[in-house]
């Protein structure tokens, strides 16, 4: 880790401990940037940091997917590819998406990459524009996060600019930018 990624990770944590700092804890986290900067790897260090340090979900206080079967879990949430959703649609239309819309805790892994606009029996969908209004809808007490390549300036031309006015009350932006992680 780089001394100028400490600020980021200090504010994070900060997020995760649902202090005041930079990021709003009511708000879910969008992170952006370049490809290969760990915004997949932050979003899991963050899931498994709020397990221990965010209070538990009581079944009283959210809607239930048909997976959660306790009457108290963790604080957690399930982590899904992009791409992977807009290919549920593809097979099975709406109904096979709905999980993602009702669950309380749900993370995106890069948005933007999928097929725009994905078909099921001719009927066209943008299929995030779709999920992020849902969850917009249903947010009381929900979160959604989301790893992208899409800057906030780029939603809108993604999305529309509806959305993009959704996500600025739903996230909080988290920029990582830099050159990829990854090694050739």
């Amino acid at each position: 880790m780089t001394d100028s990624f400490k600020p980021l990770l200090n504010d994070i944590v900060r997020w995760c401990l649902m202090l005041d700092g930079r990021y709003d804890p009511g708000k879910g986290l969008w992170l952006w940037g370049d490809i290969g900067t760990g915004k997949s790897t932050m979003l899991e260090i963050v899931r498994d940091f709020c397990r221990i340090v965010r209070p538990p979900i009581s079944y009283r206080d959210q809607r239930m997917t048909r997976t959660m079967r306790k009457d108290k879990w963790e604080y957690g949430f399930r982590i899904t590819n992009a791409s992977l959703v807009a290919g549920m649609f593809a097979k099975g239309g709406y109904p096979s998406i709905e999980e993602y819309i009702i669950t309380c805790r749900q993370a995106f892994d890069e948005v933007g990459r999928e097929c725009i606009p994905t078909g099921f029996f001719g009927n066209m969908e943008n299929v995030f524009q779709y999920i992020i209004q849902r969850r917009y809808d249903l947010r009381q007490g929900d979160f959604t996060h989301v790893t992208s390549n899409l800057s906030p300036d780029q939603i809108g031309t993604v999305y529309g600019d509806h959305i993009y006015d959704r996500c600025i009350e739903m996230f909080n932006f988290v920029e990582m930018s830099g050159i990829s992680w990854r090694q050739n």
